[in-house]
Protein backbone atom coordinates (compact mmCIF):
# COMPACT_ATOMS: atom_id res chain seq x y z
CA UNK A 1 0.00 0.00 0.00
CA UNK A 2 1.24 3.70 -0.80
CA UNK A 3 -0.62 6.54 0.32
CA UNK A 4 0.37 9.51 -0.54
CA UNK A 5 -0.50 12.39 -2.77
CA UNK A 6 -0.15 13.83 -6.62
CA UNK A 7 3.47 13.65 -6.66
CA UNK A 8 4.14 9.99 -5.41
CA UNK A 9 1.09 8.18 -7.07
CA UNK A 10 2.70 9.59 -10.28
CA UNK A 11 6.10 7.93 -9.61
CA UNK A 12 4.70 4.75 -8.35
CA UNK A 13 2.28 4.46 -11.68
CA UNK A 14 4.70 5.98 -13.92
CA UNK A 15 7.41 2.76 -12.64
CA UNK A 16 4.44 -0.10 -13.06
CA UNK A 17 4.34 -0.27 -9.52
CA UNK A 18 0.98 -0.12 -8.81
CA UNK A 19 -1.91 -2.89 -9.40
CA UNK A 20 -4.60 -1.00 -7.77
CA UNK A 21 -5.49 2.69 -7.36
CA UNK A 22 -8.10 3.68 -4.72
CA UNK A 23 -9.42 7.67 -5.10
CA UNK A 24 -11.37 8.99 -2.36
CA UNK A 25 -13.68 12.06 -3.52
CA UNK A 26 -15.55 14.14 -1.24
CA UNK A 27 -17.62 17.36 -1.19
CA UNK A 28 -14.76 19.91 0.09
CA UNK A 29 -14.41 23.07 -1.18
CA UNK A 30 -10.55 24.33 0.05
CA UNK A 31 -10.30 26.69 -2.65
CA UNK A 32 -7.15 25.59 -3.83
CA UNK A 33 -4.35 22.83 -3.43
CA UNK A 34 -2.13 21.07 -5.58
CA UNK A 35 -2.76 19.75 -8.95
CA UNK A 36 -4.04 16.26 -9.53
CA UNK A 37 -1.65 13.47 -10.78
CA UNK A 38 0.38 14.62 -13.58
CA UNK A 39 2.02 12.05 -15.37
CA UNK A 40 5.88 12.83 -17.23
CA UNK A 41 3.73 11.06 -20.78
CA UNK A 42 0.22 12.61 -21.38
CA UNK A 43 -1.88 11.07 -24.15
CA UNK A 44 -2.98 13.66 -27.26
CA UNK A 45 -6.70 11.77 -27.24
CA UNK A 46 -8.80 11.43 -24.86
CA UNK A 47 -9.10 7.95 -26.94
CA UNK A 48 -5.66 6.77 -25.91
CA UNK A 49 -6.29 7.71 -21.87
CA UNK A 50 -6.02 5.54 -19.43
CA UNK A 51 -9.15 3.27 -18.75
CA UNK A 52 -8.84 0.91 -16.01
CA UNK A 53 -12.02 -1.56 -15.22
CA UNK A 54 -13.02 0.55 -12.31
CA UNK A 55 -15.68 0.01 -9.34
CA UNK A 56 -17.51 3.21 -7.57
CA UNK A 57 -18.64 2.81 -3.28
CA UNK A 58 -20.04 4.88 -1.56
CA UNK A 59 -19.29 5.70 1.58
CA UNK A 60 -21.06 8.36 4.07
CA UNK A 61 -21.44 11.42 1.72
CA UNK A 62 -17.90 10.53 -0.35
CA UNK A 63 -17.43 8.12 -2.95
CA UNK A 64 -14.31 5.69 -2.99
CA UNK A 65 -13.10 4.98 -7.02
CA UNK A 66 -11.32 1.45 -6.66
CA UNK A 67 -9.01 1.31 -10.06
CA UNK A 68 -7.49 -2.07 -11.56
CA UNK A 69 -4.32 -0.91 -13.27
CA UNK A 70 -3.20 -4.72 -13.85
CA UNK A 71 -4.65 -8.05 -14.00
CA UNK A 72 -3.46 -8.94 -10.91
CA UNK A 73 -5.48 -5.36 -9.58
CA UNK A 74 -8.45 -6.91 -11.60
CA UNK A 75 -8.27 -10.75 -9.94
CA UNK A 76 -8.10 -8.46 -6.47
CA UNK A 77 -11.66 -6.35 -7.31
CA UNK A 78 -13.57 -9.34 -8.59
CA UNK A 79 -16.52 -10.29 -6.15
CA UNK A 80 -15.17 -13.30 -3.97
CA UNK A 81 -18.59 -14.87 -2.91
CA UNK A 82 -21.85 -14.86 -5.07
CA UNK A 83 -24.89 -13.88 -3.28
CA UNK A 84 -28.03 -17.16 -3.61
CA UNK A 85 -31.14 -15.80 -3.96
Amino acid sequence: MVEGGSLTIAKFLEAGLLDRIQIAVAPVLIGSGPAGINLSEQSEKMADAMRPRTEAFSIGNEVVFDSALTKAGQRAIEPRHKIQS
